[in-house]
């Protein structure tokens, strides 16, 4: 009798084989779910990246209506009378943080901190306050009534490894270096912001062959640094 009664107690516990069995299928489980978990971030911060893009578009905007023409690479970050030293300028002195009242808006939440010109020491590298950079030429452009073709021509894009200074641009001819190098941090791909305000989010191979016509660097087709900031 007794036998019986112990022979018949429910087991309290697993075996090793059974454990090593729901391990496995946890590890798949994990395998399956955590690129799926990846992407996913990926694209939600692709999408708070691209909305960035908008809001700097937005301001641009209603820049231009108050002003009566389109802001310019050389204050629209800062104030033209910033300097670098001791500490990086206020945002809030450029002329759209007005219209955009957000220090967030301006970094990509992708942004590596400490990035700087891949020339500079680590210690030298300024902290990182913005990820965008505009077009230079678009100083020699007043509105968009000058622009030949605005859906092919860059506005803003996203910083490249070129510098982490406080000038907000990128010059037209930087891309024709070897030390330029645009980052792609959106799963391979970079967002740009083209001047009738519409996203584009470009892989590599694209990117090459749109950087390389005419009418993305210079909007009204001059392609000298002369004109009117």
């Amino acid at each position: 009798m007794e036998s019986r009664r112990i022979l018949s107690h429910p087991r309290s516990a697993f075996t090793l084989v059974e454990l090593l069995v729901v391990i496995a299928i946890l590890g798949l489980l994990a395998s399956l779910l955590f690129p799926v978990f990846n992407r996913a971030k990926a694209s939600a911060l692709s999408t708070v990246c691209q909305n960035n893009f908008r809001q700097l578009g937005l301001a641009a905007g209603l820049y231009s209506v108050d002003t009566g023409r389109l802001p310019v690479m050389l204050d629209w970050l800062y104030a033209r009378t910033a300097t670098i030293k001791p500490s990086l300028p206020d945002l809030t002195s450029g002329q759209l943080f007005p219209y955009i009242g957000s220090r967030s808006t301006y970094l990509c939440p992708t942004e590596k901190p400490g990035r700087g010109s891949v020339a500079q020491k680590e210690s030298e590298r300024l902290p990182n306050d913005h990820s965008y950079v505009m077009n230079c030429m678009m100083c020699h452009v007043r509105d968009t009534s000058a622009c030949l073709t605005p859906s092919k021509s860059l506005f803003f894009l996203e910083r490249t490894n070129v510098t982490n200074d406080t000038r907000g641009g990128l010059m037209a001819d930087r891309p024709r270096s070897h030390a330029f190098q645009l980052d792609f941090p959106h799963r391979k791909r970079a967002h740009l912001l083209m001047l009738d305000t519409h996203i584009e989010s470009l892989n590599e191979s694209q990117y090459h062959d749109v950087a390389s016509t005419r009418e993305f660097w210079y909007p009204n087709g001059v392609s000298g640094y002369w004109g009117t900031p």
